[in-house]
C-alpha cells in the first residue's frame, strides 16, 4: 500500500453500491456457485454444460444481461429459466 503524504486535501471514499455493482456481485456469485457444482458433479473443466436456472424476475434479467459471460465461463451451451422466489441451479452434461 502507498502512502502520498503530501495531499492537501482528505481523501474520500465513495462506498455507494449502485444497482450495477450490485448486479455485477449478483453475476460474480452465480458464476461461483455454478462452478462449485461443476466441481461437486465431478466435471473436467473441458466438459460442456445446460444450465436450467429458478430466479425471480429481476434476477432472470441480471443473468440474461450476463448471459454470454456467464456461458463462457462455465462452458455451458444454454442457459435455461424458470420463474421462482429463490435461485436454484441445476447443470446437466452435453
Amino acid at each position: 500500500m502507498l502512502w502520498q503524504t503530501d495531499l492537501v486535501e482528505p481523501v474520500k471514499l465513495d462506498l455507494t453500491i449502485t444497482p450495477a455493482l450490485r448486479a455485477e456481485g449478483q453475476i460474480r456469485d452465480f458464476i461461483r456457485r455454478v462452478q462449485d457444482l461443476r466441481k461437486e458433479s465431478g466435471l473436467a473443466p473441458s466438459d460442456r454444460i445446460i444450465l436450467f436456472v429458478t430466479a425471480s424476475p429481476p434476477e432472470q434479467i441480471i443473468f440474461e444481461s450476463a448471459q454470454a459471460e456467464i456461458c463462457r465461463v462455465v462452458s455451458a451451451t444454454e442457459l435455461r429459466f424458470n420463474p421462482g422466489e429463490n435461485i436454484e441451479i441445476r447443470l446437466e452434461r452435453v
